[in-house]
C-alpha cells in the first residue's frame, strides 16, 4: 500500500481493518468509541495492534505519538498523517 492509498482511505475502510486485526465487531466501532477505555484493549494489545498496520500498511508509526489517542476517529486522523518511511506526503 503507498502513501495515497493510505490518505484515500475512508473511516469505513479503517474501521473494517481495526474490526479484522482485533477481532471487534464493526457495530461495537464508531468515531468517539475510545480503544483503551470503551472496548477494553490493554496497551500491550494496542502495541500489537499497531505494529501489525505498520507491517500491513508499509508504513512507520511514531509511537510516542499514540499514546494521546484515544478515540477510533484520532486515530484514523493520525494514520491520514503518517508517511511511508523514506518517503515525504
Amino acid at each position: 500500500m503507498n502513501n495515497e492509498n493510505i490518505k484515500a482511505m475512508s473511516f469505513e475502510e479503517f474501521k473494517n481493518l481495526v474490526s479484522e486485526k482485533l477481532g471487534i465487531d464493526q457495530s461495537r466501532l464508531h468515531k468517539k468509541v475510545k480503544l483503551l477505555d470503551n472496548l477494553g484493549i490493554d496497551s500491550l494489545t494496542l502495541i500489537n495492534f499497531l505494529i501489525s498496520l505498520e507491517r500491513k500498511l508499509n508504513i512507520k508509526i511514531p509511537m510516542d505519538k499514540v499514546y494521546s489517542l484515544k478515540t477510533l476517529e484520532e486515530y484514523y486522523l493520525f494514520f491520514q498523517t503518517v508517511t511511508i518511511p523514506g518517503k515525504r506526503s
